[in-house]
């Protein structure tokens, strides 16, 4: 929620960051949530949130990445 809460304050200064972002924060919680659908319900709406506002507030990052991260 944090980096959620960051990127919709920040927005697209935070571009160059979304890589790292992405990596070390959103692989690892995929990892935790990928093969139990009901435990942890918290990080899942965190990262959810993360999703949402990288979309809405930091577009212009998501073009800087990768394809494969894409």
């Amino acid at each position: 929620m944090l980096f959620a809460t960051m990127l919709r304050k920040m927005g697209d200064t935070l571009s160059s960051y979304l890589q790292q972002i992405l990596y070390n924060l959103c692989e690892t919680t995929l990892e935790v949530i990928k093969n139990d659908y009901v435990s942890y319900p918290e990080f899942r709406e965190g990262l959810f949130k993360l999703v949402e506002n990288i979309v809405k507030y930091c577009t212009g990052g998501l073009f800087q990445l990768e394809e494969e991260k894409f």
